[in-house]
């Protein structure tokens, strides 16, 4: 049980599986050993103590977040000392009891202990550390069911940065999304004519907030209804290309084009771009690399990877 909402991540040895729970929508996993990783991420970032409770109803473990909503540790009870038993990995501790699943293989990392993501851990250097948080960049859309009277709030996650994974969360609710990997997620549904605040939170980076979008309120007063359930049957052609690229499948009327580099910059754009079922780009004078092709019109979005190559 949780003094609030959060979302919690817990590793167990035995099965050899990470369990996911959002609270209070999920609070329970199943365990065997008396020893496991516990991860913790309060909602909005606010201060929260917890405790583990067993099926027979005994308290085996209490504890509290620090003033961010974070809390990660290994958890031991029944007299055992949690860590890592493998001498083979670099944190293997000798001292543990039973295995907690954090050991960890690579010995590397971010050395100085100015940057933000300094590992006092590292046994050696490997180059990766930075000092500048880069910010994911997103993109969103309302999507309308006027059958039922609710919309969706759908956000593609186009660039990652470099504060994943993130902890997705609106101020209509205690839903949450976990998302560590480039792709499409939705939040709904809401009530049409509701305000819903969308914030994302780096969990790498005790809760750093990013506040990506105005409050969203979709009226809803449209003529018509949009599945969300509509597989996009776009298709982008050659990839990789020198630059010349075909899309078809597009729906006739003007599309935004934008081609967006891996640090999230928008580096070519056409923002009212005719269609007659398919478009063709000249991306010759972009440079060799990988790049997201984004094409949105007032209704629809589509992403894909592309690869240019001279």
């Amino acid at each position: 049980s949780m003094s609030m909402p959060g979302y919690c991540v817990i590793h167990d040895v035995s099965s050899g599986n990470s369990v996911s729970l959002n609270y209070p929508n999920e609070n329970g996993f199943c365990k065997i050993e008396n020893c496991f990783s516990l991860q913790i991420w309060t909602a909005n970032g606010e201060y929260a103590t917890f405790s583990l409770i067993d099926n027979q109803g005994n308290i085996i473990f209490e504890g509290a977040t620090n003033s961010n909503g974070v809390f990660e540790e290994s958890i031991n009870y029944n007299g055992n000392v949690a860590g890592c038993t493998d001498d083979q990995a670099c944190n293997y501790n000798s001292l543990a009891t039973c295995d907690d699943g954090t050991c960890d293989y690579y010995c590397g990392g971010c050395s100085d202990p100015q940057a933000i993501n300094f590992n006092e851990e590292a046994l050696f250097d490997d180059g990766s550390c930075f000092t500048l948080i880069e910010s994911p960049y997103l993109y969103f859309q309302t999507i309308i069911d006027e059958s039922q009277s609710v919309y969706f709030i759908r956000m593609d996650m186009l660039s990652l940065g470099n504060g994943a994974p993130y902890l997705m969360m609106n101020s209509y609710n205690v839903d949450m999304n976990f998302i560590e990997a480039i792709g499409e997620y939705y939040l709904g549904p809401f009530p049409c004519g509701t305000s819903v605040d969308v914030t994302l939170y780096s969990a790498l980076y005790d809760l750093t907030q990013y506040s990506p979008a105005l409050p969203f309120n979709e009226t809803c007063d449209i003529n018509s209804i949009v599945d969300i359930s509509e597989v996009s049957e776009i298709t982008t052609y050659p990839n990789p290309s020198t630059g010349n690229i075909s899309v078809k499948g597009l729906g006739v009327g003007p599309w935004k084009v934008e081609v967006i580099d891996i640090t999230g910059r928008i580096i070519w754009e056409n923002k009212n771009f005719s269609s007659n079922g398919g478009i063709e780009l000249n991306l010759r004078d972009i440079t060799t690399g990988q790049y997201i092709l984004l094409l949105t019109n007032d209704i629809n979005i589509h992403t894909s990877k592309i690869l240019i190559e001279h």
